[in-house]
């Protein structure tokens, strides 16, 4: 069985943070429903999700939309629902 360099491993780290109670009893009701196996794997999701949120170009992504054909049909519905008000 061949072992995996240290350097590739995936090395978790651990932190910690005083969670507001809001968040908490969000977080608790996630795990209980299933949608997670614990609160780490939310934290960790949730952090994923900023990150990817923080790189999102909107300009781009609606320059890219507008260049397909259900981009050109929003707008002409868009367009449609302003000119009837």
């Amino acid at each position: 069985m061949a072992t995996t360099p240290r350097a590739q491993r995936r090395v978790k780290k651990t932190t910690g943070y005083k969670i507001p109670p809001d968040l908490e009893r969000d977080m608790n009701a996630l795990v209980e429903s299933g949608e997670f196996a614990n609160r780490a794997d939310i934290i960790t999701a949730s952090i994923r999700f900023w990150f990817q949120y923080r790189k999102f170009d909107l300009r781009t992504a609606l320059k890219e939309l507008l260049q397909t054909e259900e981009g050109r049909v929003l707008i002409r519905e868009a367009v449609k629902k302003k000119s009837k008000n």
